[in-house]
């Protein structure tokens, strides 16, 4: 069954999620939970949090990516807001719980984060939010 992956990001800076020629990578942020248990096909998404450049990102989505390669977690179906970090409303009931890194294992939101995603435009959009990494 396909997850989505979601984990709170307390900084973003460049060095995980890396951006290098048209390819997300996730590599050294998460390596015990997210880049251990990644799958060909799932999402994994990226939500900013209170610590996140003073508040400014809190349960925004800053990045999502179709993972297409499994070591490191890698893909070139992904969109990073960077500092256009927008909310996404089929997220809100995760959003609301506490939590560092969840897997979510429901096909039918699933399917309606795909469809979101299919519908939103790839790449990098922005600028990374934090140009340093953020004072905790």
């Amino acid at each position: 069954m396909l997850r989505l992956l979601v984990y709170i990001m307390t900084s973003d800076t460049g060095k995980a999620p890396k951006i290098k020629n048209g390819i997300c990578i996730l590599k050294g942020c998460k390596k015990n939970t997210i880049e251990k248990h990644a799958e060909i096909g799932e999402w994994v998404i990226g939500i900013g949090s209170k610590k996140m450049c003073n508040g400014k990102y809190d349960r925004k989505m800053i990045y999502a990516m179709k993972v297409e390669e499994k070591k490191p977690p890698s893909s070139s179906h992904f969109t990073h807001y960077g500092n256009k970090a927008i909310f996404v409303g089929i997220l809100e009931n995760i959003l609301k719980t506490r939590f560092r890194t969840k897997y979510i294992n429901d096909p039918k939101l699933y399917q309606k984060f795909d469809k979101f995603m299919g519908r939103e435009p790839k790449g990098k959009i922005d600028s990374y939010c934090c140009k340093m990494p953020c004072k905790h």
